[in-house]
């Protein structure tokens, strides 16, 4: 049997060999000491010269640019965020997916978020209409705007068909007609949110 100094060594072989695994830390270059030399005579408001004459003037600049990096990083622009609550943020995913026509129309709720999470703090359902009404040009209530389903949109289009072929209109006509049927902005809204197309007007001006 091992007696107690037997596996006092052994233990402390374990313990020795352990220590030895470890990767050592990476020693600092003398440029880097001497940056951190430069940095305290600096800080301990030596002057210029004396820093220079030190360390060297590449250690002096390195110090200066350092503290300029560190400077830039102080003064930049905080991160604009945008703060609501799991209600608001999920009727904001249905407006961006079903009602947003155009990524202006993204961008214009998304300024509209950011200030008013500033001014309030977290966002709730309340501040719903405040972010997307605010980005109604016009004076229209939202729901006015995209409340046309695909049927009544279908049956609205075979109307005004109907309509113009019962008074004899032109089909050189049917453009402006279908110009001026597009200033109510459900209409536009609807077609370009179930027909997926870019440019509404040809598309109606084709089917009335």
């Amino acid at each position: 049997m091992q007696g107690p100094s037997a596996k006092m060594l052994a233990r402390q072989q374990y313990y020795i060999d352990k220590a030895a695994s470890k990767p050592s830390k990476p020693k600092k270059t003398d440029f880097r000491k001497a940056i951190e030399g430069a940095k305290r005579m600096i800080d301990a408001g030596k002057s210029e010269d004396v820093v220079i004459s030190k360390y060297g003037i590449a250690a002096f600049n390195a110090v200066n640019a350092e503290n300029d990096i560190y400077e830039n990083l102080d003064k930049s622009d905080p991160v604009d965020t945008i703060t609501m609550d799991v209600p608001l943020f999920i009727r904001m995913l249905e407006y961006a997916r079903e009602d947003a026509t155009e990524d202006e129309d993204l961008h214009k709720v998304t300024d509209l978020a950011i200030s008013l999470t500033k001014e309030m703090g977290i966002l709730t359902m309340d501040s719903y209409d405040d972010i997307v009404g605010g980005a109604v040009e016009d004076d229209e209530v939202l729901t006015e705007r995209i409340s046309m389903t695909k049927p009544e949109l279908d049956r609205e289009i075979t109307q005004i068909r109907q309509d113009l072929n019962s008074d004899g209109i032109e089909s050189d006509q049917k453009y402006d007609i279908a110009m001026s049927l597009l200033d109510d902005p459900a209409l536009s809204s609807a077609i370009k949110r179930y027909y997926k197309v870019n440019s509404p007007l040809e598309w109606l001006a084709d089917r009335i």
